[in-house]
């Protein structure tokens, strides 16, 4: 399917995610004017304008929130996540906290501070990324699901709250991508099962680039395949 050139104003969440690496050249090609945010302060993960905030401590994250509600931003992607398996009781507060502040707390605090200029300018597309977890609940994954059953209820409520704006809201949740972070199941699950990185990357230039006019999908749900 031909993308539209149609220049936008993007915010992507967590550009030094596995996920974000093929997102952001393909950004660029378009000459869209990206900002980006993450831990990183390295050139292969940021753009010209670009805030390094760890989201686990929610100074940082309100300090940002600060600055970008000033702007008008067309698309927002949230890709953070740390995942972190384990038993709960040997889980540590921090760690518990970070988990939270990171996968959930961070996502709805700047949606807050985007929100407004998109409902001005009746225009706009706020993707996050879910999981699987999302549906269900994973032994040894308890912080984790939580998370990301609360981003996914998240969604569904900005998108009821926001549906008459023009705004449009989506969760994403794939099972199991073939990144860095899904290195610790593959003593359980066959990584050749896993989703390719680059796929998702292109769904999500699909929603930017050819948005749907009268259809939209708040919940997508990208199962793995099945290898024989």
């Amino acid at each position: 399917m031909k993308q539209e050139k149609l220049r936008k104003n993007i915010l992507l969440v967590g550009s030094d995610s596995d996920l974000a690496c093929n997102l952001i050249e393909s950004i660029a090609d378009n000459s869209d004017k990206l900002t980006t945010i993450s831990r990183s302060s390295s050139n292969q993960h940021r753009s010209d304008n670009h805030f390094s905030v760890d989201l686990s401590r929610i100074d940082e994250v309100l300090e940002v929130c600060n600055k970008i509600k000033y702007f008008t931003y067309d698309i927002m992607i949230y890709f953070p996540a740390i995942f972190r398996p384990g038993p709960l009781k040997d889980c540590s507060e921090n760690s518990i906290i970070e988990e939270i502040n990171v996968n959930l707390t961070s996502a709805i605090l700047l949606s807050r501070n985007i929100v407004p200029n998109m409902v001005k300018a009746k225009n706009g597309t706020l993707l996050y990324l879910g999981s699987s977890s999302s549906y269900f609940g994973f032994k040894n994954t308890s912080i984790y699901c939580s998370t990301k059953h609360g981003l996914l209820g998240f969604t569904r409520s900005l998108s009821e709250e926001l549906r008459e704006t023009g705004i449009k809201v989506s969760c994403i949740s794939p099972g199991s991508i073939n990144t860095k972070m899904s290195i610790p199941l593959h003593s359980d699950q066959n990584p050749k099962t896993f989703i390719d990185p680059i796929e998702i990357s292109n769904l999500i230039m699909d929603l930017i680039y050819n948005t749907p006019k009268t259809m939209w999908q708040e919940e997508i749900i990208i199962k793995r395949r099945i290898y024989k």
